[in-house]
């Protein structure tokens, strides 16, 4: 026989308690003594419902712009559908294409989308198979700098409408085009 004593499985429990009973304490107070403030790069702290919940909002409603039906476009037009305020930038975060003329489907009958002065940057495509919406959400979101816009153009035998969805940023939180 060796020179150690054997610990039971009763010796371990009761050594795993009595650590417990030291460690506990001293976690638990460590844990509460620490406050934390969520704050933006501005310094404004962020708000706690009274349920202790962090309050979320991408943007505020006096930030949003909203475009309804947009025009319609068919026939190769383009056309302006959305921009942010003067002096403002925006984030787009969604367009809906509502095509109600295809006559013709296929891949030279579509619509695009653009962000600029006019149907040059081209940033989504659809080529519909029919009538119908078309839902485009963007996330995090298409940058449009201030004094450019969204447009879209239509090509072949679609016409559509849009409506369309973002919220104004100041000028400076989105790159120049």
């Amino acid at each position: 026989m060796s020179g150690r004593s054997k610990v039971h499985g009763h010796g371990w429990l009761a050594v795993g308690i009595a650590v417990g009973l030291v460690v506990a304490p001293v976690s638990v107070g460590a844990a509460t003594a620490t406050a934390v403030k969520i704050v933006n790069s501005s310094g404004r702290v962020a708000a706690v419902t009274k349920t202790n919940q962090l309050r979320t909002v991408e943007a505020a409603p006096d930030n949003y712009v909203r475009n309804g039906a947009g025009g319609f476009i068919s026939a190769d037009g383009c056309q302006k559908i959305i921009e942010p305020p003067a002096g403002k930038a925006m984030v787009l975060k969604q367009v809906n294409i509502d095509v109600f003329s295809n006559s013709t489907p296929g891949s030279s009958h579509s619509a695009a989308l653009y962000v600029g002065t006019g149907c040059v940057s081209q940033f989504a495509r659809v080529t519909p198979a029919g009538i119908g919406l078309e839902h485009f959400p963007f996330d995090p979101g298409v940058a449009v700098p201030s004094g450019h816009a969204v447009w879209v153009r239509a090509f072949g035998s679609v016409a559509v409408a849009t409506h369309s969805f973002g919220y104004s940023i100041p000028a400076a939180a989105a790159p120049s085009g």
